[in-house]
């Protein structure tokens, strides 16, 4: 196939289009961005449209995806969709998903979000256009109903319904590795490409996508042996020397320095995205904003850790005998905790703060982190307030059937917890065959727990799922953000 560009003006067609990119206002922290990476032109046999390695973006010129009316357009758009992969951390975030609909999902929302910026960009320094771009021969992944939706949420849908198909992975041939500059030396793992295709709702979905293995994975050890070697020998050191009594020591690796100086701009030019896109009203944007305020915590793994925590705690938690001088402090609880082996499954209580807003997905969430540690409790006592408790009721679970109940909105505006502690110290009082386990209150923290909270009784554990932004001061508990 004929390159859509000549050869000899490749460098001042990226030059062109960076210099465009970096003169917009609203694209330069992208620009910016793209600087950190050197990009080039190369043939692969494969289609494949743009190859990202750590340091460099390298075009396919072989690419279908390059033969659109408008050449200039296309490539901006690919080097704008890379450069969104590195700065929205979708290597890093990918964890345990699935590869194929992870990078799927990344790629729906990373074009729905280009789609968006179409009006915010000037079309004379930033020239693509997606009626070129989302159609036509090799389209760019675009589906208009994950538009205003992030990648987890994208790849939830996908996960619920979509079908995925791998074929066995291609190893890059060697002439390939050699034109993308790929040994060892830089990335010891050998790339090898993986072929999928993804049925979605009848429609079937082809990609591609690079993986480069580590040595632990794909048993290279050897290789790695051999790079340590050669990087020793370099340095004019033995491992003997750094290690034993000698004066020498390695010099800094160059190239860590590099990589050290390439994050910082990264997280600048990420910054800087964000204050550009202050002021945008789209809703798509504003999503987009809270993700970039910072890599979001899985809060729902941490709840689960810390209920299972505090529930085997509660498990060595007996009752000891009364104390006499409880006669004397009727208010107080006229039983001491003691140790033992006996496992005593007790009650979870929950209480709900509903002046701060919880949403009724987050609650949802809640439940079925509850309903995986099930056989740690006997019941659940839900408590819904505001100044004063508004309604409480007891469970032995919650399913979808009462998640309606939980819905309604019983408040009246304020917030205390005084007289939640209260009745859960009540509570615990009147149950002294089945204690209580674990307090775990959803709240914005706005309310007057730092002065009340000596009402619980010291031993309970407490988790507080925060929905604010703020922490006061002298809290006792474990507080989990999620928001």
């Amino acid at each position: 196939m004929k390159p859509p560009l000549d050869p000899e003006k490749e460098t001042e067609f990226l030059q062109r289009i960076q210099a465009g990119i970096l003169r917009d206002p609203n694209a330069l922290p992208l620009g910016l961005a793209l600087l950190n990476f050197e990009i080039r032109f190369l043939d692969l046999d494969e289609d494949i449209r743009v190859l990202r390695t750590e340091d460099c973006f390298y075009i396919n010129r072989q690419s279908p995806f390059l033969n659109k009316p408008d050449i200039e357009g296309t490539v901006t758009f690919l080097l704008l969709h890379e450069i969104c992969h590195v700065l929205f951390f979708h290597d890093q975030r990918r964890r345990n998903r699935d590869p194929e609909l992870w990078v799927l999902a990344t790629d729906y929302m990373i074009n729905g979000l280009l789609d968006e910026f179409r009006s915010i960009f000037d079309p004379r320094m930033v020239p693509y256009q997606t009626r070129w771009i989302f159609s036509g021969e090799n389209p760019a992944h675009y589906n208009p109903e994950f538009k205003n939706l992030l990648e987890e949420e994208i790849y939830r849908l996908l996960c619920e319904s979509a079908n995925v198909d791998v074929s066995p992975p291609r190893d890059l041939s060697v002439e390939e590795m050699g034109a993308l500059e790929m040994g060892r030396r830089r990335f010891i793992g050998r790339p090898y490409l993986v072929y999928s295709r993804i049925r979605y709702k009848k429609k079937d979905i082809e990609q591609n996508r690079l993986e480069i293995p580590s040595p632990e994975v794909d048993g290279m050890g050897e290789g790695k042996g051999n790079f340590s070697k050669e990087k020793e020998e370099e340095e004019g050191v033995s491992r003997d020397d750094v290690f034993g009594q000698s004066p020498i020591y390695p010099r800094s690796d160059p190239d860590k320095k590099q990589q050290e100086a390439r994050e910082s701009a990264l997280q600048l030019s990420r910054h800087l995205f964000r204050e550009v896109l202050r002021g945008h009203g789209s809703l798509h944007i504003k999503a987009v904003m809270a993700m970039l305020c910072g890599p979001t915590t899985d809060w729902e793994a941490i709840l689960r850790d810390s209920l299972r925590l505090a529930l085997d705690r509660s498990a060595e938690i007996a009752w000891g005998r009364p104390r006499v001088t409880w006669l004397a402090n009727i208010g107080r609880i006229p039983y001491l905790p003691a140790f033992t082996d006996e496992f005593v499954p007790g009650t979870i209580v929950i209480s709900i703060d509903e002046s701060a807003s919880v949403d009724d997905s987050d609650l949802a969430r809640v439940l079925a982190v509850l309903n995986e540690v099930r056989d740690r409790y006997k019941h659940i006592l839900v408590i819904k307030h505001d100044t004063e408790i508004r309604w409480q009721q007891e469970f032995k679970t919650i399913g979808q059937s009462d998640l309606g109940e939980l819905r309604i909105r019983r408040h009246y505006g304020g917030t205390s917890h005084r007289q939640v502690f209260d009745t859960i110290t009540d509570y615990t009082r009147c149950r002294s065959e089945e204690p209580v386990s674990v307090y775990l209150a959803f709240t914005d923290m706005e309310s007057d727990i730092p002065d009340c909270q000596d009402l619980l009784p010291p031993w309970l554990p407490r988790i507080y799922l925060s929905t604010g932004k703020t922490v006061p001061k002298g809290l006792r508990g474990k507080v989990i953000n999620i928001q």
